[in-house]
């Protein structure tokens, strides 16, 4: 075992628009396990290669029990007064309760084990009408719309967020987007950020409590319904799935359509054979690697040695499932996007016993999506030169771009792609 020398990497890191930060290639080849320096001045430990990034996943003594305070507290907290801080710890104390991405066993367990069945591949293949209907209705509206038309809140937002609302059975409200829009700001925290995030939890509460008289084929109303979980549980459930099961797709969406477009030759195949899009869909995921933080904090336990360093128990092990994906020791060529190629082993939807829950509901919501938009609308293209457009910062757990303008027919002839 060895004790690093090196000096600790600044965190967070400011990705482009399709590929990690550059440093993390030499990270891979000459350091794949080293120091990191947390915004709030711990020092942890960086993975950036496959093979160690898929080892403290599957390791059980690195836990998920106090990674909030690597996205949400750190960045968040510390601007505001005490009493405002003792406020929103409350506010958030629901969606602590069922945020069971950050549970370890048994109450993850618990949790996994009462939502799988809703999201197995069978279940959500069933869902394809539904998400059929509302991407019609998305397309139909995007048709009779003024150019440029806003592709990220005018389809992919609707879009995914719809959809999840439909698993969980709850209505659609501004409320489920608002709090992620401000999650993309890094916002300090005062009264007016409170109000929001108290409106976020109100909204919940009231339509969990609906449900207590009026149940319907929903999750939350599956739950709450099994007396399994507690109400408390129950609306953080609804809190946690709501943002993280339309955000993350969406931004899927509108970067999947950007790489498509890059080289028209990927998009035109899909309008060529549409049948061939399931794999396009995979490796698109690896490429992207949407989800880049929240998920790829652990903390040891114990004493762990790994990639010939010891991690001491206590400290933070932020993995990067992006820089992983882009590993050349696992992947060929791994910083092309090569649809058909073959993608078993990324880990974009993480791995282990946390890996997403949601990822069926995910590629069916893709395939849809892009098998209808380029049927609809084959000549979709950017109405602004790729380098104008805005991407969520580093430390945002998803990357994304927060505007994505697109023109089509007449209009997009001599557009910058």
């Amino acid at each position: 075992m060895h004790i690093s020398s090196t000096a600790p990497a600044p965190f967070p890191w400011e990705r482009t628009l399709f590929d990690p930060p550059a440093v993390f290639a030499d990270h891979r080849e000459h350091e794949p396990i080293r120091p990191l320096l947390y915004p709030d001045g711990e020092i942890g430990w960086l993975v950036t290669t496959h093979d160690l990034v898929r080892q403290v996943l599957g390791d059980a003594r690195f836990t998920m029990t106090k990674p909030a305070r690597v996205v949400g507290e750190t960045f968040i907290l510390p601007a505001g007064g005490d009493s405002v801080r003792a406020a929103f710890s409350d506010v958030m104390a629901p969606m602590r309760a069922g945020t069971f991405i950050n549970m370890d066993a048994p109450d993850h367990t618990r949790f996994r084990r009462a939502l799988g069945g809703r999201f197995s591949p069978k279940q959500v293949g069933g869902l394809a009408d539904v998400i059929e209907a509302i991407v019609a209705e998305r397309l139909d509206a995007m048709a009779t719309s003024p150019h440029p038309f806003e592709f990220v809140e005018g389809f992919a937002v609707p879009v995914a967020l719809r959809t999840i609302c439909h698993v969980l059975g709850l209505p659609v409200r501004p409320e489920w987007h608002e709090i992620s829009v401000l999650m993309e700001v890094d916002p300090p925290i005062d009264v007016e950020l409170l109000g929001q995030y108290s409106r976020f939890l109100e909204a919940m509460t009231a339509d969990v409590h609906a449900l207590r008289d009026q149940p319907n084929d929903g999750v939350l109303s599956m739950l709450l319904h099994s007396g399994d979980f507690t109400e408390e549980e129950i609306i953080g459930l609804g809190q946690f799935l709501v943002i993280a099961g339309h955000h993350t797709t969406s931004n899927m969406m509108s970067l999947g359509a950007l790489v498509l477009q890059q080289d028209r030759s990927h998009w035109d195949a899909v309008v060529a054979d549409p049948d061939s899009l399931s794999a396009t869909i995979e490796e698109l995921v690896r490429y992207i690697t949407v989800l880049q933080l929240a998920p790829f904090t652990r903390t040891a336990t114990e004493d762990v040695a790994i990639g010939g360093v010891l991690v001491r128990a206590g400290e933070r092990v932020q993995v990067s499932a992006l820089s992983a994906n882009r590993d050349a020791a696992f992947f060929s060529n791994p910083d092309r996007f090569e649809p058909g190629r073959d993608t078993a082993g990324h880990v974009a939807f993480g791995y282990g016993i946390h890996q997403c829950l949601g990822q069926h509901l995910a590629r069916l919501e893709l395939r849809i999506v892009f098998t209808r938009l380029v049927e609809r609308f084959p000549d979709l293209r950017p109405a602004v030169p790729v380098d104008e457009l805005v991407t969520y910062p580093g430390w945002y757990p998803g990357h994304g771009v927060q505007e994505l303008p697109v023109v089509w027919g007449s209009d997009a002839e001599g557009e910058n792609s």
